[in-house]
């Protein structure tokens, strides 16, 4: 009987204690404020992508978009508000490919939306 008791006062515990720690991921409906340029990741791929900014040739991670999944990330305005643009570039973990978008004019308040298809040439970007 204790033995029962103590695995279901377990497993309560646990549950409880792992649900603190997950936060929930920012709702990218939500969209950027004024001062930001919001970027969804929709990777239809399976590989897991590694998200960097490039600006004049410098690269600058944003983040992690995971296979078949989604990825929000929020870049300040003053990042890219001299040339108004951005290029996004995707690094597929285990992998030599790249996929890079065209160049994207934006303006503050912008949210990006990249799509990496399984085949990555396919993939593509559009600014709201």
């Amino acid at each position: 009987m204790h033995t029962r008791l103590g695995r279901v006062v377990l497993l309560s515990l646990a549950t409880l204690s792992s649900a603190g720690c997950n936060r929930p991921p920012p709702d990218p409906r939500t969209g950027p404020s004024r001062g930001e340029i919001a970027i969804r990741v929709v990777n239809r791929s399976v590989s897991d992508m590694v998200i960097e900014l490039v600006e004049d040739g410098v690269r600058s991670r944003l983040g992690t978009a995971y296979g078949g999944g989604t990825g929000v990330f929020f870049v300040r305005w003053e990042r890219v508000q001299g040339s108004g643009a951005l290029r996004l570039l995707a690094d597929p973990v285990g992998s030599s490919q790249v996929v890079v978008t065209d160049r994207l004019t934006v303006r503050a308040g912008s949210m990006v939306v990249w799509t990496i298809e399984p085949v990555l040439a396919q993939s593509s970007a559009a600014v709201y």
